[in-house]
């Protein structure tokens, strides 16, 4: 074997695991590129998710005003309505108290007619 020979028999294996490893470290730098976008797109995610979340806060605020809005509102109407039917329920007491006062009229009157 000639050196020439010798070193062909060397430098071709060493030359293909060089090469191996050029094309590892490549593929490594496009992986760490491909994870660095995917972190990128996390963060998006995340603010978007973080924007949601203030919106929903938002809308759960607006949404337990309407609700104490409401309560009030039907509060109001009970009051109003309580005060409707004592009106009425006095109405009606009196209107009851005149029937029977006409009721006892008219039978004095048909015991006066009798006689």
């Amino acid at each position: 074997m000639t050196d020439t020979q010798l070193y062909l028999a060397m430098a071709m294996p060493t030359f293909a695991v060089l090469v191996g490893i050029l094309i590892n470290l490549v593929q490594i730098s496009g992986i760490r590129g491909e994870v660095s976008g995917f972190k990128v797109e996390i963060n998006g995610l995340r603010s978007e998710i973080n924007g949601l979340r203030g919106e929903f806060n938002g809308l759960r605020s607006e949404f337990n005003g309407l609700r104490s809005e409401i309560k009030g509102d039907i509060n109001s109407l009970r009051v109003e309505l309580k005060g409707e039917i004592n009106t009425l329920r006095s109405g009606l007491d009196l209107l009851t108290g005149k029937v029977i006062e006409l009721v006892d009229r008219v039978s004095r009157l048909e015991a006066k007619i009798e006689k």
